[in-house]
């Protein structure tokens, strides 16, 4: 059974290249571009893994993990962060299943290792 990967980001252009690299490395691919995709997404297709770039969506995407921990009718699967800034520039995500964390630009190479990892 593949690797089912829910990637978060608003940029739908780079959504597609993930889809595009990801799929042909095996995973089964899922993807969002705001919250209410996501949600809908991880209830549909329960993924193993969820990427997601905190500093997207406006402001909303710091909310996005907190926003998924909160539907407490989901499962929290480890997540693969992609950030332009540092981990410690980003507010506290302590409690979250944060797997792995990659400042961006993240080679496809290296975010297809992340998810294995996290699995």
């Amino acid at each position: 059974m593949a690797t089912r990967v829910l990637i978060v980001d608003p940029d739908e252009s780079l959504l597609d290249v993930y889809r595009m690299y990801l799929t042909r490395a095996g995973f089964e691919v899922y993807t969002a571009t705001n919250e209410v995709e996501c949600v809908e997404n991880m209830r549909d297709h329960f993924p193993h893994v969820l990427v997601v770039e905190p500093d997207s969506f406006d402001g909303w995407g710091e909310r996005l993990l907190w926003f998924v921990q909160e539907q407490s009718d989901l499962p929290l699967p480890p997540i693969v962060v992609l950030s332009r800034r540092d981990r410690d520039e980003l507010p506290s995500v302590a409690p979250l299943p944060i797997c792995q964390f990659h400042v961006k630009p993240c080679s496809m190479a290296t975010l297809t290792d992340s998810i294995l990892a996290c699995n």
